[in-house]
């Protein structure tokens, strides 16, 4: 898998929707508790421990900051959406 060994640290609630949807798009098998409408993604804005979610050995699931920092691991950003409008300026 391309994206084993990635993670990326989950800011708030929103931002953890988006990043499991980003995971779901690059074909990543999801647990379904991770898929249940009202789950509570673990976020640094809540001073959380387990606030990276990603592939680890294949498996997705959230990671606390010391499991991170004892392996290496690529922490990566949330990419943009490529379906964002592009801003032109017309001079």
């Amino acid at each position: 898998m391309k994206l084993d060994n990635t993670v990326i640290k989950v800011k708030n609630q929103k931002h953890g929707k988006e990043v499991l949807k980003w995971f779901l798009e690059q074909g990543v098998s999801i647990p379904s508790h991770f898929l249940d409408p009202g789950h509570y993604f673990s976020s640094a804005s809540m001073r959380d421990t387990y606030i990276y979610y990603g592939v680890v050995n294949g498996i997705f699931d959230n990671f606390s900051s010391s499991f991170i920092k004892k392996r290496d691991l690529e922490i990566i950003e949330l990419p943009k959406s490529i379906s964002e409008p592009e801003l032109t300026v017309i001079l």
